[in-house]
């Protein structure tokens, strides 16, 4: 069926409100990179104001899309704050990029399997352009295919996930 929802960041109102007008929420802010990380450390996560959303929104029968696992949006690097020091410091900086990537879609899916059936799995890769932006530390270091390992490791994560690309196209103007 057609669901229709609101980003809701974490206020209770908000979530009974959207109950009693929508189908689903998505959860924004609450399960990004950067505020689930405990201190910008990587691997380390704080979950608890994602799991009041989420755990509010299936007792208000909602859906809950999940947004998003893999986003950089230069200047706001929308992933752990150490990530761009461990991939310089790496010799093999694709790997580092990979395997934090990895890392992360790989415990937040995990943590969320069974209650965020939806994710946005990459936000918004064609701001700068069709092939995405060179600002964008995860196409500098993995190319465009960064977007499909990202899919393949979401669908490694969970695979009953529906899984998504979300793009704004705020800056497109064709290649």
């Amino acid at each position: 069926g057609v669901h229709i929802g609101a980003d809701v960041y974490k206020s209770r109102e908000a979530i009974d409100w959207v109950a009693r007008e929508f189908t689903s929420i998505t959860c924004g802010p609450a399960v990004k990179w950067p505020m689930i990380q405990k201190d910008g450390k990587l691997g380390e996560y704080d979950f608890a104001l994602g799991d009041r959303i989420v755990d509010a929104a299936l007792d208000e029968g909602l859906r809950v899309r999940g947004h998003t696992l893999v986003w950089d949006t230069n200047p706001l690097g929308f992933y752990a704050d150490e990530l761009p020091s461990l991939v310089e410091a790496a010799a093999d900086k694709p790997s580092a990029v990979r395997g934090a990537m990895r890392d992360h879609i790989h415990a937040v899916m995990s943590h969320y399997a069974g209650r965020i059936h939806t994710w946005d799995v990459v936000n918004e890769p064609m701001i700068g352009g069709a092939r995405g932006s060179s600002d964008n530390l995860f196409y500098r270091h993995l190319g465009e295919d960064y977007i499909a390992d990202a899919l393949r490791l979401a669908h490694e994560a969970d695979p009953d996930a529906e899984l998504h690309i979300n793009e704004a196209f705020g800056n497109y103007h064709g290649e």
